[in-house]
């Protein structure tokens, strides 16, 4: 039994564009994660510097 060369060309075709649609999904999920997390670390930061001035007038110096 021969196999139709348009059902060889679309199960060929389907398997090329899942490829590229699971690599381009890959490629948005690392792009997304790296955003994540630039953000949470500019959030730790901004955290940080906030409670560093905050505290910066209230340590109580323990030479006196």
């Amino acid at each position: 039994m021969e196999v139709p060369r348009w059902l060889t060309a679309y199960v060929s075709l389907l398997a090329f564009l899942y490829g590229v649609v699971f690599w381009l999904g890959v490629q948005v999920i690392k792009v997304v994660w790296f955003l994540v997390m630039v953000l949470f670390f500019f959030l730790v930061y901004g955290i940080g510097f906030c409670f560093g001035k905050l505290l910066r007038r209230r340590v109580v110096p323990i030479s006196e």
